[in-house]
């Protein structure tokens, strides 16, 4: 009895992960743009650096700050580490990037390449109260690699608030 529902299990496994392959597969350009926009601001949100770091192509430069991949990775650190909210202890800020406000345009070519646009806020959630602590604008370019879709460069403007987020 015990092999069988072992055996379910497995059979189980294989088809989700065949069926998420599936859907990976199928899905437009603009969808895995998306998605891979949200991983990287639900990472965020979750003290995770893989999924920020994830949608930035190793010679990534946002062109507003000129900082790169690596100076961000530091800067991610230093926020995980050192933001904690007192009651709860783990990382107190939120990314929020509506969905339906991501504005993307796919060119084909070897690579595919995109530019996009949004909106996004990061909220200060500490004590059970949301503050919004920076709001900005995002334009950037990105190309599909083997990897998946990647930033190559990025311009933001803040749109209220900072990016310093304690200066407010």
């Amino acid at each position: 009895m015990l092999r069988r529902i072992g055996i379910a299990l497995v059979v189980l496994g294989l088809l989700a992960a065949g069926v998420r392959m599936l859907v990976l597969k199928l899905a437009s350009d603009a969808t895995k743009i998306r998605w891979a926009i949200q991983d990287a601001a639900e990472g965020f949100s979750e003290a995770r650096m893989d999924p920020v770091l994830a949608v930035l192509a190793r010679e990534f430069r946002d062109e507003t700050s000129g900082f790169g991949r690596e100076d961000l990775r530091g800067a991610l650190a230093g926020a995980f580490f050192g933001e904690k909210d007192p009651e709860t202890k783990g990382f107190p800020y939120r990314c929020e990037i509506a969905d339906e406000a991501i504005q993307i345009e796919v060119v084909k070519g070897e690579p595919d390449r995109a530019t996009v646009s949004f909106p996004g806020k990061l909220v200060d959630a500490r004590g059970g109260t949301r503050r919004e602590a920076w709001s900005f604008q995002v334009e950037g370019r990105m190309e599909e690699r083997p990897e998946g879709w990647c930033f190559m460069t990025t311009t933001h403007e803040t749109l209220e608030g900072s990016f310093r987020l304690r200066a407010r």
